[in-house]
């Protein structure tokens, strides 16, 4: 399977201490250099950058001279994550920003949330308890949305 990451996801996973889940669920996915970038260099928390120099799982890629037709006003990150699932065919691209998520769309590019990957996890038996993992997330000001929240009451009621 050929995933492909923006770097949202991966401050998700960081904060929640599962960065592992990429790795449960995929071996290995693929980062662009501008993600590398954002991670390593931009990043304000250390640990984030040494976690991710040392994480065998996430391998950086470089993208081909070619360039997609961007209808959306994105940043660099978003633009190199999703011209890399593109020009890798992958199965998927690991997102969270909306507008991101609709240039992929346009893109015929099949994503995923930050989210939608630890609701999958929690599935998995990966996560013991949903609720703990989105209680370190709010700890660092990560929140779910409105519908997101909703859905996952719905669930915890249904169980």
């Amino acid at each position: 399977m050929i995933v492909v990451s923006n770097t949202s996801p991966i401050i998700i996973l960081f904060y929640a201490q599962h960065l592992d889940i990429f790795h449960k669920l995929f071996g290995t996915i693929y980062i662009p250099p501008a993600v590398y970038h954002e991670l390593t260099i931009r990043s304000a928390k250390n640990q984030i950058c040494s976690t991710l120099k040392n994480c065998h799982f996430i391998k950086v890629k470089s993208l081909e001279k070619t360039q997609l037709k961007i209808e959306h006003k994105l940043d660099l990150g978003e633009i190199e994550a999703i011209t890399l699932a593109k020009q890798m065919n992958s199965d998927f691209l690991i997102l969270d920003d909306k507008r991101a998520q609709k240039e992929a769309a346009l893109q015929s590019i099949p994503f995923v949330s930050s989210f939608a990957l630890l609701l999958k996890a929690s599935q998995k038996g990966i996560i013991a308890d949903i609720n703990d993992t989105l209680d370190l997330l709010k700890e660092h000001h990560i929140f779910l949305s409105k519908d997101l929240k909703q859905f996952l009451d719905f669930l915890n009621k249904q169980l």
